[in-house]
């Protein structure tokens, strides 16, 4: 009747951590990650029960692609955690839809979604407004790493037209017996 799912008791005392890194380049690596879910969960009394990841994997990717979070999900459920838990928000998503969606899932089972930075804690207006600020800036820090990415592919694309220019250039000359020397700007 109704369509309402049962939901298991939480345990206060167990989370689940989530770590998430796009590249190995980060300033928040995964033991960096690793270290502030652990530090979150002494200051709170809580026991991580699982911790998953994801590599090489972007925040903005859809739920279905990624791995990690989605076995971070069933550890939810499995160990009838009451959290789960990222260093930071942009961990778990750089899109404000897909932040949102999981945040749904979470509390579906029962369960809330935080980060060990405290970003947006409690469920007052401000800290869900908060919530939603981080994630719209995550978002947006999103879209600025793809313009730039896109921005030195096509830099990067260019100069590998030229370069392949100028060396089929250099070899026809050689072929020739043409001595080259060209200097480039």
């Amino acid at each position: 009747m109704g369509g309402r799912k049962c939901v298991r008791p939480r345990s206060n005392s167990t989370a689940v951590g989530y770590i998430r890194v796009s590249t190995e380049e980060q300033t928040l690596g995964p033991e960096a990650q690793r270290v502030a879910l652990a530090r979150w969960a002494e200051a709170r009394k809580i026991q991580l029960v699982a911790v998953h990841e994801d590599r090489g994997v972007s925040g903005a990717a859809p739920l279905d692609r990624r791995p990690g979070l989605l076995a971070a999900l069933a550890s939810l459920e499995s160990h009838s955690a009451a959290f789960l838990v990222a260093a930071k928000r942009d961990r778990l998503a750089r899109d404000v839809i897909i932040a949102a969606q999981l945040e749904r899932l979470v509390e579906r089972q029962g369960a809330r979604l935080v980060s060990a930075d405290g970003a947006g804690e409690g469920d007052s207006p401000e800290a869900v407004l908060m919530r939603r600020l981080v994630d719209a800036i995550a978002s947006y820090a999103e879209l600025g790493i793809m313009r730039s990415v896109l921005a030195e592919s096509a830099s990067n694309l260019q100069w590998g037209y030229l370069w392949a220019d100028n060396a089929a250039h250099n070899r026809a000359s050689l072929i020739r017996g043409e001595a080259t020397c060209s200097k480039t700007t």
